[in-house]
């Protein structure tokens, strides 16, 4: 049950609390917004998610603000928020690439080129993607790979789509 889950790791996170280990109570919070999230409640997952990226800042942990960056993105790529979720992908983006976590950059980038998709940047988003599978592939994660394969597919089908429809425009506005 995930409300008794989240019940659990919040109790764990503040027992972490207690013994002054906050990277600790942060992670915990972070598999918390996680629950949240595969529960669908996308607004918590959201909350919880700032929330940790915050206190990850605040101890001068960027590990776990990139990870809990990323969910962040995610969450806010889930509920149409595009603006933010590219802020907050950005973010993690950057501070991957800082600190060499690159095992966290497919996700990251993948996750980037969703948006910008989303946001019409059908340039972008597969310069991103395209990133993104080479990076996995160097890795050997067939997942991500996989994953970042079906982006540029999309993106593929949305040029298609936007070619047409231009071609048809074209056509009612001769003479």
């Amino acid at each position: 049950d995930f409300d008794e889950a989240r019940a659990h790791l919040e109790q764990a996170a503040a027992c972490f609390e207690r013994i002054d280990d906050p990277v600790a109570a942060a992670m915990t919070r972070l598999s918390a917004g996680n629950v949240a999230y595969r529960a669908g409640d996308l607004a918590v997952a959201e909350q919880v998610y700032r929330e940790v990226v915050a206190a990850c800042e605040a101890v001068d942990y960027p590990r776990g603000a990139v990870m809990a960056g990323t969910n962040l993105g995610n969450a806010l790529l889930d509920q149409q928020q595009l603006r933010e979720a590219r802020s907050a992908l950005d973010a993690a983006e950057r501070s991957a690439r800082q600190i060499r976590m690159r095992g966290s950059l497919p996700e990251i980038l993948r996750l980037r080129g969703a948006v910008l998709l989303k946001q019409g940047d059908l340039g972008g988003a597969k310069r991103v993607a395209e990133e993104a599978v080479r990076l996995a592939r160097a890795m050997g994660h067939d997942t991500l790979v996989a994953a970042g394969e079906v982006l540029l597919q999309d993106i593929t089908v949305s040029n298609a789509q936007l070619t047409a429809t231009t071609q048809v425009l074209e056509l009612h506005d001769e003479p």
